[in-house]
């Protein structure tokens, strides 16, 4: 999984003990997955993917690839392998879950297996959210189960935006990376105060800059309709919460009309 852990599957007959070093440790079907520090050399061998149910070996398939910066693989049936880059200051989308689930605990959010930084890239094992994504489920659904769907992320965005801070931040009051709002490097950026954000807006604006307001609030600034998991008719979790922070509310309606991936018409929404 990197140069330092390894990910193995075991069968029911040899299920992981308390004194082993493990890490982490979840079942998978009849079997457990364990993580624990590495004991090979040769970094090819550090992850033993073993055999699928159907008979394949591709226990650990990749799922998303953005460029370099960032990768998801599935390990078996219930977990992801999350890599991102990272660079000193910024939050793990870890340490953000666990702040949603202590301020917004309605909110259902993956569970963290473990989390750990190797490197300049950052790594997460999340436990796998039932049901699919709205994405793939919009067509299936039927009007009512749209509504309330609907009708939830509503109340989950309504929730969020009360929270607020008084710096442009991520949700532990770190720096943000939100590439477009930073057109320029150096990327992260932040935290910025209400005065440093209406400064920093009219500098890299070339129109009157829209107004910060008293506050920053709350933002999952990826939600669009792959990271919203459903299942009979009901939200099952909410994904990809590392761009989340406090932002201005003018960009809270402003990120859905620049970003592809919020963009619900090319989804048949």
């Amino acid at each position: 999984m990197s140069r330092s852990l390894e990910c193995k599957r075991l069968c029911p007959g040899n299920l992981p003990r308390g004194d082993d070093g493990a890490l982490a440790t979840w079942r998978d079907g009849d079997d457990w997955c364990i993580l624990r520090p590495s004991t090979c050399r040769d970094t090819s061998e550090a992850t033993y993917t073993g055999p699928d149910k159907d008979g394949s070996t591709n226990t650990v398939r990749l799922v998303h690839q953005l460029g370099s910066s960032s990768a998801v693989w599935a390990v078996g049936h219930e977990a992801f392998f999350k890599a991102k880059s990272w660079s000193p200051g910024l939050k793990s989308e870890a340490r953000t879950i666990a702040f949603v689930t202590e301020h917004r605990p309605q909110i259902p959010v993956p569970d963290v297996l473990h989390e750990y930084i190797d490197g300049d890239r950052s790594f997460s094992i999340l436990r796998r959210v039932p049901g699919r994504t709205l994405r793939d489920s919009w067509a299936d659904l039927s009007s009512s189960s749209r509504d309330h769907i609907l009708a939830t992320v509503v109340d989950f965005c309504v929730s969020m935006a009360a929270q607020t801070a008084p710096c442009m931040q991520s949700a532990t009051g770190g720096p943000i990376d939100e590439p477009y709002l930073s057109p320029d490097s150096p990327r992260p950026f932040g935290p910025l105060t209400v005065q440093q954000c209406a400064a920093y807006f009219s500098a890299t604006s070339t129109e009157a800059a829209p107004d910060v307001g008293a506050a920053l609030h709350f933002y999952h600034a990826d939600l669009g309709p792959s990271n919203i998991m459903v299942s009979a008719g009901a939200v099952t979790g909410i994904l990809d919460w590392e761009g989340t922070g406090f932002f201005p509310r003018f960009w809270i309606s402003t990120k859905p009309s620049v970003s592809p991936g919020l963009n619900f018409i090319r989804y048949g929404f």
